[in-house]
């Protein structure tokens, strides 16, 4: 009489107890959250990284404005400061037609308006109430201090601008 292989014993052809499958799917569940565990707390930092670039970047969009209209200004009235500012640029091919452009922070956007046009956002995320700050350094500098603020994060850019402006009103 041939022997069965140790393999095939009565307890294999019973088949497979309750407490296997406990322990085959418990197997089976940490070795997918060794892989999503961690998955899931890459995309969290992609998504925060994504969000301050994004903040860091209209902040930054919006002081480059403001600081090139500043810059090329023939006037700048500063009496609207801390939160709105007026320029009197050149226009036209020789700079000698002049338009007024104006800043203001209106609810959490920046806005730009030049002459008697709609007023644009320049950037939007901005802290209500004092995300735009204009001072004016002796006569010829602006600083300008924008403030963002999203999902929880919080930028300032500070800018000093000098002014080729004739005058300062």
């Amino acid at each position: 009489m041939i022997k069965p292989p140790l393999l095939l014993s009565k307890l294999d052809a019973a088949g497979i107890t309750i407490i296997e499958i406990i322990v085959a799917v418990g197997l089976i569940l940490l070795i997918v959250a060794a892989g999503v565990i961690p998955f899931s707390t890459q995309q969290k930092y992609l998504k925060e990284q994504f969000t301050r670039s994004r903040l860091q970047d209209e902040v930054s969009i919006a002081i480059s404005y403001i600081s090139k209209d500043i810059y090329k200004s023939k006037a700048v009235d500063s009496s609207s400061f801390p939160t709105q500012i007026s320029l009197t640029v050149g226009t036209g091919p020789l700079q000698t037609d002049e338009a007024t452009i104006f800043y203001r922070l209106s609810g959490v956007s920046i806005q730009r308006r030049v002459g008697g046009g709609a007023w644009a956002d320049i950037a939007t995320h901005i802290r209500a109430g004092n995300g735009l700050h204009l001072s004016m350094n002796g006569n010829n500098c602006v600083n300008i201090t924008v403030t963002g603020e999203s999902e929880g994060y919080t930028t300032s850019v500070v800018s000093t601008t000098a002014l080729r402006a004739t005058r300062a009103i």
